[in-house]
């Protein structure tokens, strides 16, 4: 009986680990779909507009109901799965009784045995169930918490390709030393298209500059690497005499105020957006 009631949990932890191992692939498609319906739904509500000038608000429809449908299918093939595990889990252990129940029924047929050892022998069994349950539902949670927290560690281990250098200096500006100067920049989004090759120019301090140009040229393009949201492929951007690599991003950032192209106010009071620039104003 000891060999018996080692067999059913081995077989039972091998045949937990091997279906939920199985049932992963599931999990990360139901996963996908869901974020996949989410981003349709969100993109189609956030440019509402877009899609009412155009009137494709079925369209839109459709292809997130078909995001749903498979998140549907995923989600129908992870609960059967579950099931299924499930189910062999009660199988193997209901199994393990039966026979346990066999061979004491024979040994008792044959005076080896008394009715009370029969039923010492269910009850330990069955004191069995609750930690081969407790084994087979944590490992299966972990498993699917770790799939379900797969894109957050992705996110968490990509290290930030622009960040402060060390011993990065705060940017102290004033009306008089405050130029910018574009020194011999080279830039591109994708290889073979470069945005700008060996740009130079100078913005003195207290002066009004108006960059003009067709849409496509770049306009947008030196504010970004001005922020430092891109890093140049060569050549260097100053303020005031300094290399902003150099530069704490924080202090970069806060002494530059920018009025963007695209007005983006967010679902807040006229208060909070008007304050959004600089909290510190009243």
């Amino acid at each position: 009986f000891a060999g018996l009631s080692l067999a059913c949990v081995g077989i039972y932890a091998l045949f937990t680990l091997l279906i939920t191992q199985w049932r992963t692939k599931f999990r990360v498609y139901m996963n996908q779909a869901e974020n996949e319906a989410g981003n349709k739904a969100v993109d189609s509500l956030i440019n509402y507009e877009t899609v009412k000038y155009f009137n494709n608000e079925l369209y839109e429809a459709e292809r997130y109901n078909s995001s749903l449908l498979k998140y549907e299918s995923a989600s129908l093939k992870t609960t059967t799965s579950l099931a299924l595990l499930n189910f062999g889990q009660n199988a193997i252990f209901s199994g393990a009784i039966a026979i346990a129940m066999v061979l004491a029924a024979k040994e008792i047929m044959q005076g080896n045995l008394t009715v009370g050892d029969l039923v010492m022998i269910n009850g330990l069994l069955f004191q069995l169930s609750v930690p081969l349950g407790f084994l087979g539902s944590v490992y299966r949670e972990v498993r699917q918490a770790l799939i379900d927290m797969q894109t957050m560690f992705t996110l968490m281990t990509r290290n930030p390709t622009i960040k402060n250098a060390p011993n990065a200096k705060t940017l102290n500006l004033s009306v008089d030393n405050a130029t910018i100067e574009f020194d011999n920049i080279c830039f591109k989004y994708t290889e073979g298209k470069p945005v700008f090759s060996g740009l130079s120019c100078s913005i003195p301090a207290g002066k009004k500059i108006a960059i003009v140009g067709g849409s496509g040229t770049g306009k947008s393009t030196l504010i970004r690497l001005l922020f430092r949201f891109f890093e140049p492929d060569s050549g260097r951007i100053l303020i005031g005499g300094n290399d902003i690599k150099d530069l704490d991003i924080d202090s970069l950032r806060k002494a530059i105020a920018i009025v963007p192209q695209d007005s983006v106010l967010f679902h807040d009071t006229i208060k909070y957006n008007l304050h959004y620039g600089d909290f510190s104003k009243s």
